[in-house]
């Protein structure tokens, strides 16, 4: 109660939400808002974008720090995410700043902060994780020694003992999304991503990207099964040709290595991967409110000889400005660092509906699918549904009142014996985010 009173007192003595903000050009105008909460699981990290480039604008920059806080309090019934559930409440407590840098020269976001948990019957799990996103994008600078290169990096990093479990891909992209870790552990992740285009013609594009992605376990706090440290890195290239204003096909290659190392840094038991993929892409829109993006393509592991993949990508989105609704589905090649230490094959299928009912009431709904097995001679097979549903009501001035509700379900096997884990949450949070 003490920090929600100070989030309330915080408010009221700021009311311009801006706490340190320097500007030698006003023509610059305001900053984008402050990201909607810090910590997320694996590939959902904050904000995640930037400002648009300055192409052709001259002198100054521009410096924004937007602080963010939230408290909630949550009922979780299995905390430790193991067959055998083990409930708690749970009081969650963000912190941080989002920092904005504009220049001629580059355009970047800066995302840090502290996550805390008190639990009310097991204070031995109270914990402090921390969280870091940057994003800067580079076109300015590239651009005035080759005309028409462009160039973003991203980094996301985090801390925490939560399972990443599940999730559907966002931006930031991470590998890690699709394997399933059981029951809660103290890990180290990390996501790096390097992005450039060259443009060749006004219609055509090369892109090129590599990214270096890191789950590094501390130490087992609740057992369950072997965890395996795990690096993934990823060198995408490709053109792309943009056929009209709203339309573009493309192509490219991938190459893929995933290394494998007991968690501990125990002797033996470790694997590689090597993938080699390739594939084409459609990206186009059907009007102004509905989009859609395919992308088909073939992957082989040579680890496993002759063994070849199909790999998918297909996207349906429409939106009417007040309206959002999205559908998915993806398959393709992902590590798996719990109980076998190979590369799995994943199909998943994701649905998400959000809808603004007026300027202060907003629900939004995800519900997903994946079924994921290992590649032989591995046999790890397990299938996972998740679904939430979140109510936010805008208060005033960026303090927004936020109530949620959770269902995970986990079914996985190997040699013929299953386990199940599922895990139920019900939260209710109160956030203030300063422009």
């Amino acid at each position: 109660m003490l920090l929600l009173l100070l989030v309330l007192v915080f408010n009221l003595t700021c009311p311009n939400g801006t706490m340190a903000q320097t500007t030698n050009q006003t023509s610059n105008g305001p900053s984008g808002p402050a990201p909607s909460g810090a910590g997320q699981t694996a590939g959902q990290s904050g904000d995640g974008g930037v400002a648009p480039p300055l192409r052709g604008s001259s002198g100054g920059s521009f410096t924004n720090i937007a602080p963010y806080m939230s408290v909630s309090e949550r009922y979780d019934s299995n905390i430790l995410f193991t067959p055998n559930k083990m409930s708690d409440y749970v009081t969650n407590i963000r912190a941080g700043a989002r920092t904005q840098y504009r220049n001629d020269v580059v355009d970047g976001t800066l995302t840090g902060g502290l996550i805390g948990e008190v639990y009310a019957r097991n204070p031995g799990l109270n914990y402090v994780g921390t969280d870091a996103n940057i994003n800067a994008n580079l076109d300015n600078a590239v651009g005035w020694m080759i005309r028409g290169l462009g160039l973003t990096v991203m980094d996301s990093f985090m801390y925490t003992p939560q399972p990443p479990a599940f999730i559907t891909p966002e931006v930031p992209p991470s590998s890690f999304i699709r394997g399933i870790q059981i029951a809660r552990n103290n890990t180290l992740m990390n996501n790096a991503n390097v992005m450039s285009t060259y443009a060749m013609s006004p219609l055509a594009q090369f892109n090129v990207s590599y990214s270096h992605q890191m789950m590094k376990f501390l130490d087992q706090i609740e057992r369950a099964g072997a965890l395996f440290d795990t690096t993934v890195q990823s060198l995408t290239a490709g053109p792309e040709y943009h056929l009209a204003p709203t339309q573009s096909i493309g192509a490219s290659y991938q190459y893929q290595y995933m290394l494998f190392e007991p968690s501990g840094g125990g002797g033996g038991g470790g694997s590689s991967a090597v993938i080699h993929g390739g594939g084409g892409i459609w990206k186009g829109a059907f009007s102004r409110e509905l989009t859609a993006e395919v992308s088909p393509g073939i992957a082989v592991v040579t680890n496993n000889p002759g063994d070849l993949q199909w790999t998918a990508r297909a996207l349906l989105q429409w939106s009417d400005g007040r309206t959002t609704a999205g559908l998915s589905y993806t398959r393709g090649l992902f590590p798996s660092y719990f109980i076998n230490a190979s590369a799995l094959i994943s199909d998943n299928v994701s649905v998400s509906l959000s809808k603004r009912l007026n300027s202060q009431w907003n629900i939004s709904a995800q519900f997903d699918y994946a079924n994921n097995r290992s590649l032989p001679p591995a046999d790890l097979r397990f299938e996972s549904f998740g679904q939430t549903v979140v109510v936010n009501y805008d208060l005033f001035q960026g303090l927004v009142v936020s109530a949620s509700l959770s269902y995970n379900y986990f079914v996985y096997g190997t040699g013929g014996a299953e386990v199940s884990v599922s895990r139920e949450t019900a939260m209710l949070s109160l956030r203030k985010q300063w422009n």
